[in-house]
């Protein structure tokens, strides 16, 4: 603010659920989104960059953020710090059907504000 702001005091409500490739993508285009995924595996240990296309297993064992996609991925930012995968990131392939690539678009949820 140049010359003066007024605080506003906000509370976090209920969660917003979305679930789908559609649901997903629909929310990413207003707020990044907690997802859980499927990163137990060598997969995600192992991986440096490029899109993930499949990962071993469909037992969702961690809690991640989807800040963005494009007509391939899904851009994924995790906990494990800028030394892991893409500075920090995972790109998981898009158009896979049911849970998504690493069940990235089974449950995802947001704070309704």
């Amino acid at each position: 603010c140049n010359k003066q702001c007024t605080k506003q005091k906000l509370s976090i409500g209920k969660n917003g659920r979305v679930s789908g490739e559609s649901g997903v993508v629909a929310a990413l285009n207003k707020q990044p989104l907690s997802v859980t995924v499927e990163a137990g595996n060598n997969v995600w240990r192992n991986y440096k960059g490029g899109v993930v296309s499949t990962c071993p297993g469909a037992q969702s064992d961690h809690a991640v953020i989807a800040v963005g996609y494009d007509g391939q991925s899904f851009k994924v930012k995790n906990s494990w710090g800028t030394g892991w995968g893409a500075s920090g990131y995972i790109n998981l392939k898009r158009g896979t059907g049911g849970q998504g690539t690493c069940n990235v678009v089974g449950a995802a949820s947001f704070p309704r504000i």
